[in-house]
């Protein structure tokens, strides 16, 4: 398809024929989905659909989006100096993302609410949150998780202390920090992700 025209429930349909083709090699004992931000909104998607033997999700969000940007949208600004919030409520955050971003996917995206989702997946779950990240903040989303995850003794959810969204460590989490940032990705979130899966 056009990708200028596709969503995030796309972007899934992708996914989910990734992982069929992984299934039919009869290759592996599981196939799972490792997403970040909006890649982890597309692992609980399909968790939700039985597609995934487990999940770990890099900060994929877990509560209403427009809710989300509303939260992102003022920590962000905060962190370039902003001394008051940029946008009050939701619905502000959601004109002003269509005003900015008036594309099909943003359209789309602006009107998920992943609490569904999280609710159907029934396999094992890895969320890991650094405590710096403003684009999909910790103390939003790892409640959210713990209140709507279906209970699994397998399921970790951990958040990480100083690391921003990209999973570096971070002095402020502010999205123009990270490009200075020499780390790609902290070592202890990967140890912890491998030491989980393989452990399934």
């Amino acid at each position: 398809g056009k990708f200028g025209e596709a969503t995030t429930f796309d972007f899934a349909d992708d996914a989910a024929a990734g992982l069929q083709y992984l299934r039919d090699r009869k290759e592996f004992g599981k196939v799972g989905l490792v997403g970040h931000s909006e890649g982890g909104m597309i692992a609980f998607i399909l968790g939700s659909r039985k597609k995934t033997d487990f999940i770990v999700s890099l900060a994929g969000p877990a509560t209403r989006i427009d809710t989300l940007m509303c939260l992102q949208i003022n920590k962000l600004a905060r962190a370039k100096g902003a001394t008051e919030n940029t946008v009050n409520s939701a619905e502000n955050a959601r004109k002003m993302l269509l005003a900015m971003y008036p594309t099909v996917w943003t359209k789309a995206f602006i009107d998920i609410n992943m609490v569904p989702y999280v609710k159907k997946v029934a396999c094992p779950v890895f969320h890991a949150n650094g405590s710096l990240d403003l684009n999909v903040p910790a103390e939003l989303t790892i409640p959210a998780l713990r209140h709507h995850l279906p209970p699994n003794r397998k399921t970790l959810i951990k958040e990480y202390g100083g690391l921003n969204h990209e999973f570096q460590h971070a002095t402020t989490g502010n999205s123009e920090e990270c490009v200075n940032i020499e780390e790609t990705f902290a070592p202890e979130v990967l140890n912890d992700m491998t030491t989980w899966i393989n452990k399934l």
